[in-house]
C-alpha cells in the first residue's frame, strides 16, 4: 500500500502473535530474544503472550530488547486464563457460548 512518499525508506513491521510462554520454552524465548536483529520501525503484537501463572517475567524477559521501539498489542484468551485440557471434538458441536477457562493469569502485570 503506497502511504509513504515517493523516495522515503521503507518501514520495517514486526508482527508476532501467539507465543503461549511458560519458564520451560527456553528455545522460544532465545527466539523471540532474537527478533530485535530484524530492526523494526513498528512492533505488533496480536495476542497469548502467556500459558503459565508465572510468565509474566519471562515474557518481559523475552521482549525486552523490543520494548522500546513503538508498537501496540492487544491480548489474547490465553493472556487472561491458563490453557485448560479440552476435547477437539467439541469444536464440531454446536456452539452454545459456553466456555471452559482455565485459572486466571496475571495479565495486568504483564500490561
Amino acid at each position: 500500500m503506497p502511504i509513504l512518499p515517493p523516495g522515503h525508506d521503507d518501514i520495517r513491521v514486526l508482527h508476532f502473535s501467539d507465543l503461549h510462554l511458560t519458564p520451560a520454552r527456553k528455545k522460544e524465548i532465545a527466539d523471540i530474544k532474537s527478533f530485535i536483529s530484524l530492526k523494526p520501525d513498528l512492533v505488533i503484537s496480536t495476542g497469548d503472550f502467556l500459558a503459565h501463572k508465572n510468565a509474566v517475567p519471562v515474557a518481559l524477559d523475552a521482549l525486552d530488547g523490543l520494548l522500546d521501539i513503538p508498537g501496540l498489542f492487544v491480548f489474547g484468551s490465553n493472556d487472561y486464563y491458563a490453557p485448560k485440557p479440552k476435547n477437539p471434538l467439541k469444536y464440531l458441536l454446536p456452539d452454545h457460548g459456553k466456555r471452559i477457562h482455565g485459572e486466571d493469569l496475571p495479565w495486568p502485570d504483564l500490561s
